[in-house]
C-alpha cells in the first residue's frame, strides 16, 4: 500500500501542475507539495554549461540573502551539491555527498554557512539534457531532516514533471504525436512501479536485452534519455496512467 500511495501522490501532483497556466502558479503547487514532504524552500536551474550562472537560480524560495551572498562570493564555482549534480543525472541527500569524496575546506565552508543561512537539510535533483545541458532542483529544510530512499525517489519524479510543466509554460511546442506500441507501455508501467530491468525482463518473459531495446525505443520517440522523465512524459501525452 505504501507503493501505491507512493505513486497516487505522484498522479495528484502530474495532475495539478498540468492545469497551471503560468510560472508563478506552478512554483506555488510545486512547493505546496513539497511541504508536505518536510520541503520548505527549492531552487530551479536550468544551465547550459558547467560555468553558467545566468541560468542558475532561475526560480527560488531559498532567503534572498543567501542567494545574494551566494552569487556575490561566486559559490557556483566550489558548490559540491553544483558538482555532485554535474556528474550524473540522479537524485542524492546532501548529507551523502562527503561520503564517496571529502568535501574541499571550501565546500565545507559553504555547506556550513548554507546551515547558519536556514538552509538546514537538503537533497538535489539534476536531469541531464545531452549536450551540455543540465536541469538542477535544490530541496531544503530549515530543519534537520532525514532523506529516505523512497523520499528521493518521490523528489526526483516531481522534479522530472516539474521540468516538462515548465518547459511547455514557457516554450509552448507543439505537442508531437507519439505511438508506444503495447510492449513499450507495458515497460514504462512496470518502470513507474520501481521495477528493475532485470525485474521486468522476468515479468514480461523477455530477455534484458530486449527490455534494453524498448528503452531506447522508448527515449527515442519521448525524446529523453532518463526512465524517469519517460514515465512523466508519457503520463502527460496519455500514453500511460500510473
Amino acid at each position: 500500500m505504501l507503493v501505491q500511495s507512493r505513486y497516487q501522490t505522484l498522479q495528484a501532483f502530474i495532475e495539478t501542475s498540468n492545469r497551471c497556466r503560468n510560472q508563478g502558479e506552478l512554483s506555488a503547487v510545486f512547493g505546496d507539495h513539497l511541504a508536505r514532504l518536510g520541503i520548505d524552500m527549492f531552487a530551479f536551474s536550468y544551465v547550459h554549461h558547467q560555468n553558467d550562472i545566468a541560468g542558475h537560480g532561475m526560480l527560488s524560495t531559498y532567503p534572498q540573502d543567501w542567494l545574494d551572498h551566494y552569487t556575490s562570493n561566486n559559490y557556483m564555482a566550489f558548490d559540491p551539491v553544483y558538482r555532485v549534480g554535474w556528474e550524473k543525472s540522479g537524485v542524492f541527500d546532501w548529507a551523502s555527498m562527503g561520503k564517496s569524496q571529502p568535501l574541499s575546506r571550501d565546500e565545507a565552508r559553504l555547506m556550513n554557512e548554507a546551515a547558519d543561512a536556514g538552509l538546514k537539510s537538503g537533497a538535489a535533483a539534476s536531469i541531464h539534457l545531452g549536450y551540455g545541458n543540465l536541469i538542477g532542483f535544490g530541496f531544503a529544510s530549515s530543519c534537520r531532516h532525514a532523506f529516505g530512499r523512497d523520499h528521493l525517489s518521490q523528489l526526483y519524479a516531481m522534479a522530472g514533471q516539474f521540468q516538462l510543466v515548465y518547459t511547455a509554460l514557457v516554450h509552448k511546442p507543439e505537442r508531437p504525436e507519439v505511438k508506444l506500441s503495447a510492449r513499450q507501455k507495458e515497460v514504462l508501467r512496470w518502470t513507474a512501479t520501481g521495477k528493475t530491468r532485470a525485474d521486468i525482463a522476468e515479468i514480461m518473459g523477455i530477455s534484458e536485452d530486449t527490455v534494453d531495446d524498448h528503452l531506447r525505443q522508448i527515449f527515442r520517440k519521448l525524446r529523453c534519455n532518463d526512465k524517469v522523465v519517460a514515465v512523466l512524459r508519457a503520463v502527460q501525452i496519455g500514453a500511460i496512467s500510473i
